[in-house]
């Protein structure tokens, strides 16, 4: 099976690249270091932080061959809670919890 990190799915040319500058060039690096190590390793870096979303959860899914879609929302929260180091039973921040959508019944005319 091919080793080179574009090889699995929601890692890109720009994402290999960003792994690349922390010394994860692998698959296999990539697993042995784990999704929020390599995170952490990508914010501590100049340039845009990466975001949640698309490389937390993106790095997991790839190490799992799922789509970022396809992870479990209970994952994601566990990713996160790793990622910024907050207690297990802390609230989430609101800055990477999606709000629920309110759908109001239309009125009638």
């Amino acid at each position: 099976m091919d080793d080179s990190l574009t090889s699995r799915p929601n890692i890109g040319p720009a994402v290999a690249q960003r792994l690349n500058a922390v010394g994860i060039r692998t698959v296999s690096e990539l697993a042995q270091v784990g999704p929020v190590e390599a995170f952490r390793r990508m914010r501590a870096q100049p340039g845009p932080p990466p975001t949640l979303r698309h490389h937390l959860y993106g790095l997991d899914a790839a190490l799992r061959g799922l789509r970022v879609q396809d992870l479990p929302r209970a994952r994601r929260t566990r990713l996160a809670r790793q990622a910024l180091a907050l207690p297990v039973d802390a609230e989430a921040p609101s800055f990477w919890v999606r709000p629920k959508r309110v759908v109001r019944a239309r009125r009638r005319r």
